[in-house]
């Protein structure tokens, strides 16, 4: 219920719309920012439309996203396997869904709750602290200004509340949680057959006509990786700051424009207990335990000890601590109940759709205006990074030109000042031995993607930065000789044969367990086997240490039939299993703890199932009209 209550506070709901954010930009959020004026939209609804460049460019980020995911070797052609066109069109349509519901029900976000999740975005933050000029500066890198950011952080964040709202399940059966309970904590003893793979290494040695029929037959696997030397120059914006200024005047005008932006709102900080209505209890019971909780309180004891006793809501392990709320963070119920309250009082019982709450009020902060004095430094320092960014961009042009004139990186270089590189040469897989700038993914794209003795076009790199490189050597991938390729060749080749030659002695094994030979004399049979008892471990877990094949098979016999049939592959070896013991779990243990989180696993599993239902639900009404002619082109 506090994920919902809270929707703009520094709890979990933070870190859950931060996370909803940045997959906004991502996926979702660039187009907006795009003017489109398509005359042919690539999705139609009733009430809204995607069109073809929006959906272009959020493709490509989220391609780009993958990349650094997956590294830089990941192609379209990849990705196109992987779905990712359907799926970036699938989350583009299922936000216009969110945000068409979010209209129909008025939802909003106050201007505080707004700066409270921009400072809590870490790509805004130094040290950990919200800086207004890295805010400006990521901004501008990304050709955004701070009020399109925030009114498109704005949609986001109500349409995130949308999201959580339709993911809350209403009821979480305490069977169904004992149910778990004792699956997860059931716990088996085995014995283990393993034969390794290293222990036909030493019979393998293959000489030079054997690996050389082996480099040939796998020759695809076994190519130098493609190596460039080159020369690049680079212009950023923070080389150009010494070079700007900032009068009292602008830094006067700025603050006199922007003053809402520090302005703070009144601040209250809270706690709570909520007894929640439903599952078999009525409003009046649920009156009852907050009259009860009330009366204790009014004897002596305290607020915080009395709702980590009884509060029903995840705040109870803190207390019921609600930290900072400002209006619009909760549901109007409990927030005029907040702000209606003196510092250091307990409300009477709280009505709200999640439950009766008692509600403290621990502080209050008023209102009030940050001076101009105050903030002057910081709004210097914005300005001056404005000021460096609009001219590194107006450089940039002034570099197009000499670069398309001229040619000549070393001249340029030294005509505008800037930093000029020669590098060794070097391949993708040495990219974590280069500069930080030589690492970056557009700066890498380039490098391979031109060819000897040509320029790249200028390329911007985030943070106003923007280089430009010239191929001065390439070297195309080649064949591996023997000598080149012996290590890892003699390594994949042991692998291969040792693996073979051990899966047909497992197989002979297999046959006489099924023949009825006993367990231990299997043993004595094969001396390269190793015997390995493993005792009282979970379905889930770290203890004792063994391959998740291992442990998942362990859960799949009986006592009746207790030896595993198939042959289990590990990254050392083959392995057999025989099922000893099995110990039940006594859900009589369970704990409250215990209960809440798994009921708390639950609510997400069912949250996500519940959102995925209801969305499927207003694809069916939606009248949504997919251009396929169009994707197919992208």
């Amino acid at each position: 219920m506090l994920n919902v209550l809270r929707k703009g506070a520094n709890t979990f709901i933070v870190k859950l719309l931060l996370a909803f954010i940045a997959l906004s930009f991502m996926v979702w959020g660039v187009g907006d920012y795009v003017n489109n004026r398509s005359n042919e939209p690539f999705v139609e609804a009733k009430r809204w439309s995607i069109g073809p460049r929006e959906f272009a460019i959020a493709y490509d980020n989220e391609f780009q996203r993958l990349r650094q995911r997956f590294g830089n070797a990941l192609d379209k052609k990849t990705a196109e396997s992987m779905g990712l066109k359907q799926k970036t069109l699938n989350a583009m349509i299922n936000r216009n869904l969110l945000l068409a519901k979010s209209r129909e029900w008025r939802l909003t976000v106050s201007n505080e709750s707004l700066r409270t999740i921009i400072a809590n975005t870490e790509a805004f933050q130094n040290d950990g602290k919200f800086d207004p000029q890295r805010y400006e500066v990521v901004l501008q890198n990304n050709r955004i200004s701070p009020r399109d950011y925030e009114q498109k952080l704005k949609t986001d964040l109500v349409a995130a509340q949308v999201k959580e709202m339709l993911s809350e399940p209403l009821f979480i059966p305490n069977l169904l949680i004992e149910d778990v309970y004792d699956l997860d904590n059931e716990k088996r003893s085995v014995d283990i057959l393993t034969l390794p793979f290293e222990a036909f290494h030493g019979s393998i040695q293959p000489n030079d006509d054997e690996l050389t029929a082996y480099l040939e037959k796998n020759r695809d696997h076994y190519h130098s990786p493609v190596q460039v030397r080159l020369a690049y120059l680079v212009l950023s914006a923070d080389s150009l700051k010494g070079s700007v200024s900032v009068a009292d005047a602008e830094t006067d005008e700025y603050y006199n424009e922007h003053k809402e932006e520090y302005r703070q709102e009144e601040k209250r900080q809270a706690r709570h207990i909520l007894f929640k209505i439903g599952s078999g209890v009525t409003e009046d019971q649920a009156r009852e335990k907050a009259k009860a909780a009330l009366g204790r309180i009014e004897k002596g004891e305290s607020f915080e000890a009395v709702a980590r006793e009884l509060s029903e809501d995840v705040s109870a392990s803190q207390g019921g601590d609600l930290g900072i709320i400002v209006k619009g963070m909760m549901i109007k119920p409990f927030e005029d109940a907040v702000f209606a309250q003196p510092a250091n009082s307990i409300s009477p019982p709280v009505l709200t759709p999640f439950g009766i709450h008692l509600i403290r009020v621990d502080a209050i902060f008023p209102a009030a205006m940050r001076p101009e004095q105050e903030v002057k430094a910081e709004i210097k320092t914005l300005l001056t990074d404005k000021k460096a960014m609009d001219l590194v961009y107006e450089r940039s042009s002034v570099l197009e030109d000499q670069v398309f004139s001229s040619g000549d990186l070393k001249a340029i270089a030294q005509d505008l000042n800037l930093r000029y590189k020669e590098t060794e040469l070097f391949s993708r897989n040495d990219a974590d031995k280069l500069e930080a700038i030589e690492q970056e993914t557009k700066f890498l794209d380039a490098a391979f993607a031109t060819t000897k003795g040509e320029l790249s076009p200028v390329i911007e790199l985030p943070e106003g930065r923007f280089c430009v490189l010239k191929i001065l050597d390439r070297n195309e991938p080649r064949p591996l000789t023997l000598a080149e390729a012996k290590e890892q060749l003699l390594k994949n080749y042991r692998q291969e044969k040792s693996t073979a030659m051990a899966q047909e002695q497992m197989e002979a094994i297999k046959k006489d367990l099924a023949q009825g030979t006993p367990w231990d004399k299997v043993i004595t049979a094969h001396p390269a086997l190793k015997k390995e008892t493993l005792t009282a471990f979970q379905r889930v877990g770290q203890t004792p240490k063994m391959d998740p094949a291992v442990r998942t098979s362990a859960f799949k016999l009986t006592l009746e039939n207790p030896v595993f049939r198939t042959i289990i592959e590990t990254p050392t070896g083959l392995s057999m299993m025989r099922l000893t013991n099995i110990e039940k779990a006594d859900s009589g243990k369970l704990t409250e703890q215990e209960r809440k989180k798994i009921a708390l696993h639950f609510k997400e599993v069912l949250g996500v199932e519940q959102l995925t239902a209801y969305l499927d639900g207003l694809w069916q009404t939606s009248a949504i009209r997919i251009n396929y002619k169009m994707l197919d082109s992208f």
